[in-house]
């Protein structure tokens, strides 16, 4: 009982050290205003090579026109990229409990397709 009381108390404490959100004084500007529990990203034209468990395909995605792409490796559950085509999405976040170690601790869940355009040459 101590040992799980212990593990509660570390996760929430670890929980409030998360990064603040962009529009937190970091300088950058959110993609658009979110509605709660909901934020905005943009995924890119073209899926790169990249290696989880082994080699495979990943979305490039960003939450904020002027950050880097970073690479996501789990999908988004309801989107299906399209090949030459960026998108905007309004997207939920939800932590996955219990992450297996080779695994992301967020899923991300489409609530929306706000825009698609195709890339350009």
């Amino acid at each position: 009982m101590k040992c799980e009381l212990g593990m509660i108390v570390v996760g929430m404490a670890l929980a409030g050290c998360s990064n603040p959100s962009p529009s937190a004084g970091s300088g950058t500007t959110p993609v658009a205003a979110e509605a709660e529990g909901t934020r905005e990203i943009e995924v890119d034209a073209q899926m790169v090579d990249c290696t989880g468990v082994g080699p495979q395909k990943c979305l490039r995605i960003r939450k904020n026109p002027q950050a880097e792409w970073e690479l996501w490796y789990s999908g988004i559950e309801g989107f299906t990229h399209k090949a030459g085509v960026k998108a905007r999405l309004r997207i939920r976040e939800e932590k996955v409990p219990n992450p297996p170690a080779d695994g992301s601790s967020l899923r991300l869940i489409l609530v929306e397709v706000l825009e698609q355009t195709p890339a350009k040459p």
